[in-house]
């Protein structure tokens, strides 16, 4: 995955750090990661692509089967 050299020139790079620092590098790469919950923004936004997702797909779906589609004010009197 990285090239040798590479490799050694960050772990000398990292020797040169006080021993603190060097012990809080080793702990956050030992540690696992926690998967993060996502926020409530990026939460919203799915929900909002995915409805959009699922709309495009009932208009083609309708294209396909000939099925007839609500109208806007249909669809907005509904909500």
């Amino acid at each position: 995955m990285f090239k040798e050299k590479a490799t050694q020139k960050l772990i000398e790079y990292i020797q040169t750090f006080p021993i603190q620092e060097r012990q809080m590098i080793a702990e956050r790469i030992l540690e696992p990661k926690a998967k993060k919950k996502p926020a409530k923004k990026e939460t919203a936004k799915r929900k909002v692509l995915n409805d959009i997702k699922s709309g495009i797909l009932e208009i083609q779906e309708a294209k396909r089967t000939g099925k007839k589609l609500k109208t806007l004010d249909a669809f907005l009197n509904e909500i």
